[in-house]
């Protein structure tokens, strides 16, 4: 996750833009501290699309590539240094201030001091949102931040593994190879007596109602697990 950004699939994320008549690029990141919360921003009520809470992110100036505008917006927009620009977590569209088709990019990226003390110079507030606070953002942030959060699942699982469910033979329980006690006690049991018996004499249990039909039956489902073994 923490691998530097393919310079071809960069390549490919601007002529698949150009394809589609984008006319803006934007870069978005996500930033994670050690708790898992991810910074978001929030936008002045007198800005375009005022009161918004959203990823840092930015417009991406004329010769820059993608990743150098990210490293230039986290620092411009929090007074955060990006160290690591990580996986690409997928892009969304929309219409700009000035009507321009424009398309975000959204990566990861680590940052240095991640919990210090962020600096806005265009937002009037910030926020290490947690799971809950990260539904503040639009569908379509969210819809990139359940992406980060998936990415993250599947590092973790991949640097920890996953535990076998067969050690000590979890997961294996004589209960569920036993017979139901109820369905075999006769009338006691609230169940008609010649239902069970059809029931028995379809299993292959060929007993009356009576105490011999639990023994005989736990004893068969035993020595059936003991052949399989």
């Amino acid at each position: 996750m923490n691998a530097p950004v393919d310079a071809a699939l960069l390549g490919d994320l601007l002529h698949a833009a150009d394809a589609d008549c984008i006319t803006q690029h934007v870069v978005g990141a996500a930033i994670p501290n050690a708790e898992g919360r991810v910074a978001l921003l929030h936008r002045t009520a007198d800005d375009y699309l005022g009161g918004l809470w959203e990823l840092p992110s930015g417009g991406v100036d004329a010769g820059e590539t993608l990743t150098e505008a990210l490293h230039r917006e986290v620092a411009e927009e929090t007074g955060l240094t990006v160290t690591t620009i990580g996986a690409y977590l997928g892009h969304f569209d929309y219409l700009s201030k000035g009507g321009k088709k424009t398309r975000q990019f959204n990566f990861t990226a680590q940052v240095t001091h991640e919990n210090g003390t962020v600096k806005l110079t265009e937002r009037d507030a910030h926020l290490w949102a947690d799971r809950t606070e990260q539904e503040q953002v639009s569908g379509a942030v969210r819809s990139v931040l359940a992406t980060w959060r998936e990415k993250s699942h599947d590092r973790s699982v991949h640097r920890h593994g996953t535990p076998s469910r067969c050690a000590d033979g979890e997961g294996i329980s004589l209960e569920s190879l036993r017979p139901v006690r109820a369905r075999v006690t006769g009338p006691a049991s609230g169940i008609d007596p010649d239902r069970t018996g059809v029931e028995r004499r379809r299993n292959g249990l060929h007993t009356s109602a009576t105490g011999r039909t639990v023994t005989q039956a736990l004893a068969f489902f035993r020595s059936t697990v003991i052949s399989m073994a």
